[in-house]
């Protein structure tokens, strides 16, 4: 049976960004695996600001991807309603009569 060193917890704990390299409080960053306990590496702002940056520069491949989904989802549900109209005729009973 092992048993974990456990320390105690400072009063105010704080961690270091790896991105503005400030001392901040915990409650500033986010849970990265909250099961573990582990926090994020950067602060909440800096994760924005990285998340802003990160995107205007890969802004082309994010398009591109969204667009290859879309068309995949909409060939996806072509070929599921032609099966479906295929197995389900239109019957004269549910037509108007005139």
């Amino acid at each position: 049976m092992s048993r974990r060193r456990t320390h105690p917890t400072p009063p105010n704990p704080t961690r270091l960004c790896g991105r503005c390299h400030q001392h901040l409080p915990l409650a500033d960053f986010a849970w990265r695996r909250k099961a573990r306990g582990q926090r994020d590496n950067y602060c909440r702002p800096c994760r924005a600001a990285y998340k802003q940056e990160h995107y205007a520069a890969n802004k082309q491949h994010y398009i591109a991807k969204a667009l290859l989904h879309k068309q995949t989802l909409v060939a996806e549900r072509a070929v599921h309603l032609i099966e479906f109209f295929r197995d389900h005729p239109a019957s004269t009973a549910a037509r108007p009569t005139r």
